[in-house]
C-alpha cells in the first residue's frame, strides 16, 4: 500500500432495469423529490478504506483489551499504529456532550500547509483512556470512529480529486458563516448523506427501511436528516434533492 493513498472508488449508479423502475416509482410516489437524471451523479465509496483501519483498530483492542491507559498514552499508540495513515490523535482533555464519553469529540479533514496533503485531525478527551477498557467501552469508541472516519475520508478524496494543491489549501481555509451554507455545500451533503446511512444502520435498519424513512420525511430517526429538513424545509429545495440523490446511489449504486 502506497503511504497515505486512500482506497476510494468513484462510484455511477447503476442504471439497472430495477434501479430505473425504482426511480420511477419515486417519481409517482413522492411528489419529485427525486428524478433519475439528478440521481446520476458520482459518488465517493470509501469502504474498503474503512474496513481496513477497523481491522487494524480491532486488532489492538485484541492486544490490549481490558486495560486501562493514561489518555495521553492512548492517544501516543492511536498515532503511532495510524501514522502511516496520516491521522493525527490529540488529548485534549475536556468533554462537552455525554455522547463524547466515547473518547472523540470531533474530527476534521484539513490540508498540511508545506505538502498541502489533507490529513485527518482527531481530537481526543479524557475517555480515551478507557476505551479498551471493556467491550461495551470498546464498541461504544468504535461506532464514533467509524461514522467520523467515513465521513473524513469521504473529505479527504474530495481533497485528493483536487490536481491544483494550493486550491486544496484555499478551500481547506474558507469558512461558512451559516448553518445553511455549512450543510448546503456539496462535499457537506455526500459526506452526510453516508453518515446518515451508517447511522441508521447501526440503529438496526435495512437499506429498504431507510429509503422509507427519507422518502416520507420521518423525523427522530435520524439527527441528521433532522437537522436537513429543519434547514431546508422547502420541499423541493435544492440541497434536499442532492441529499436524498446521494442516499440512493450510497444504497442503490
Amino acid at each position: 500500500m502506497i503511504r497515505y493513498k486512500p482506497l476510494s472508488i468513484i462510484k455511477n449508479i447503476s442504471k439497472t432495469e430495477e434501479n430505473i423502475e425504482y426511480s420511477k416509482s419515486l417519481l409517482r410516489n413522492n411528489k419529485k423529490y427525486f428524478s433519475f437524471e439528478f440521481l446520476s451523479e458520482k459518488v465517493i465509496d470509501v469502504n474498503l478504506y474503512v474496513s481496513l483501519v477497523l481491522k487494524i483498530l480491532d486488532n489492538f483492542y485484541k492486544k490490549y483489551k481490558n486495560n486501562i491507559f493514561k489518555s495521553s498514552k492512548m492517544t501516543k499508540a492511536l498515532n503511532e499504529i495510524f501514522k502511516s495513515y496520516k491521522f493525527i490523535f490529540e488529548y485534549i482533555g475536556s468533554i462537552e456532550k455525554d455522547e463524547e464519553k466515547t473518547g472523540i469529540n470531533i474530527m476534521g479533514t484539513k490540508v498540511d500547509k508545506k505538502d498541502k496533503f489533507p490529513y485527518i485531525h482527531i481530537l481526543c478527551n479524557l475517555y480515551i483512556g478507557k476505551c479498551l477498557e471493556n467491550r461495551e467501552n470498546y464498541e461504544n469508541f468504535r461506532k464514533k470512529f467509524q461514522l467520523l472516519i467515513e465521513h473524513e475520508f469521504i473529505h479527504r478524496t474530495q481533497f485528493l480529486l483536487m490536481a491544483d494543491k494550493k486550491l486544496r489549501y484555499k478551500v481547506n481555509s474558507s469558512s461558512f458563516d451559516r448553518d445553511e451554507e455549512y450543510f448546503g455545500d456539496y462535499r457537506e451533503i455526500m459526506t452526510y448523506a453516508k453518515q446518515m446511512i451508517e447511522e441508521l444502520r447501526f440503529n438496526g435498519k435495512t437499506d429498504n427501511e431507510i429509503l422509507n424513512i427519507v422518502n416520507n420525511r420521518i423525523r427522530n430517526e435520524s439527527s441528521i436528516l433532522d437537522l436537513y429538513l429543519k434547514l431546508f424545509k422547502n420541499k423541493n429545495d435544492k440541497v434536499l434533492k442532492k441529499l436524498y440523490k446521494y442516499i440512493y446511489e450510497y444504497l442503490k449504486g
